[in-house]
Formats: structure tokens, sequence, C-alpha cells
């Protein structure tokens, strides 16, 4: 395989550099284990946001006779908030596949390291 651009990572700024690199012309390659989406998908802000909109949601109803409404027998399940965390994220590592297929960058799966500089 040849490439023009070879991205190490598919978190966030390895996508979105590789489909620059590819806009502007160049063949490209990311290089990521998987699943594509790095720490901020797969481990930090989705799933920690997703979850914290459960919690949201959850004092907003406790407080839901200030407004006129009544909920009996009103209470939450955490696994499922966990759940639906875990969809969001599938989705959006789906979403990150997608983009990269649509923008013709190669998903090499595996690791990469620098060992020198080309000339």
């Amino acid at each position: 395989m040849d490439f023009d651009v070879a991205v190490i990572g598919g978190g966030s700024a390895g996508y979105a550099s590789a489909s620059t690199a590819q806009a502007l012309g160049a063949r490209v390659a990311i290089i990521d284990p998987g699943p594509l989406g790095g720490l901020c998908i797969l481990r930090g802000c989705m799933p920690t946001k997703t979850i914290l909109r459960s919690s949201d949601i959850m004092a907003l109803m406790r407080r839901a006779e200030e407004f006129g409404l009544k909920f009996d027998n009103f209470e939450a399940d955490y696994s499922v908030a966990v759940e639906r965390s875990r969809q969001v994220v599938d989705r959006n590592t789906r979403g990150v596949g997608f983009l990269l297929r649509k923008n013709k960058v190669d998903h090499i799966q595996g690791t990469g390291k620098i060992t020198g500089i080309g000339k």
C-alpha cells in the first residue's frame, strides 16, 4: 500500500486531519486498532455527557410538582442510562467509520509508530 499521508490514531484530530488531507488530494490511511473515535467518543466526553443528561432529566422530574405534574412511583434505572450511553458511543464510532469511508480514507486496523523521517 502506498499513501501520501498516514495518520496514527482514529480520535477526533486523527479523523479530521485524515479527511482534510484527502480533501486536498492526498491518498490517506488512518492507523488505529479500533474502534474508531478516540478517548472522547469511547470513554470520555460522549459516555459522560450522555449519563449526565439522564441525571439532569431525573433532577427535573423530581421537581415535576413545581410545574403541576405528578408521577407515581418515580424511579430511575441506572443500567438503562449506562446502556443508552453505550448505544450513543456505538453510533458515534460507526459515524467516524462512515465519514472515513465517505472521504475515501483507508482504515488500517493496528498500531503505528514513527521510526524516522522520510525524504
